[in-house]
């Protein structure tokens, strides 16, 4: 995992970092009109729901996503390469600046009874929680991120741990109950 200490980093490296992944399913780094490209082999094109894209609130890049709302969002369908097996291990991450602590979904995915929830609490850590019929494991990050300022945020899951990681360094670990 790459840190990112302030700002954004480069557009073009962080892309080449991220596409160089060989698992990748979904990369959506911006988009234009009401659709988001997936830059992934998977081909998962989002439609933009009520979003921006532009320089509005603490968006650096003109080609940002600007979110203001919760009905404001990316939808990539339901696509069964967005789904994980039950214990299987992934990772979900993102760059993300928010520009007034409020709580909201960052990522999210849901078939039945499985799947996995990527977002900051009402009081504004991380929260990070995969389940399926068999129960699920939370991870409650510990440090609310600032506003107005960038951030690398990932979540992990080996099969039997799930990680909260904010700029590179874990902030929350927690086993299968």
């Amino acid at each position: 995992m790459r840190p990112v200490s302030a700002g954004l980093p480069d557009d073009s490296a962080y892309r080449a970092i991220i596409l160089r992944e060989s698992n990748l399913v979904g990369y959506w780094p911006d988009g234009s009109g009401s659709t988001a490209p997936d830059l992934s082999t998977g081909a998962h094109n989002a439609t933009i729901n009520g979003g921006k894209i532009g320089a509005e609130g603490v968006t650096p890049v003109s080609r940002a996503f600007y979110f203001t709302a919760g009905t404001h969002y990316l939808d990539a369908g339901d696509q069964t390469s967005l789904e994980f097996p039950a214990n299987g291990a992934f990772t979900l991450e993102c760059l993300v600046a928010n520009d007034r602590i409020i709580g909201g979904t960052i990522i999210t995915k849901q078939t039945g009874k499985s799947g996995y929830h990527f977002s900051m609490t009402a009081g504004g850590v991380i929260q990070c929680v995969r389940f399926n019929s068999g129960g699920s494991t939370q991870a409650l990050g510990t440090i609310v991120p600032l506003k107005g300022r960038w951030y690398h945020l990932a979540y992990t899951y080996d099969g039997a741990t799930a990680k909260v990681y904010l700029n590179g360094r874990e902030n929350a670990s927690t086993a299968n109950a």
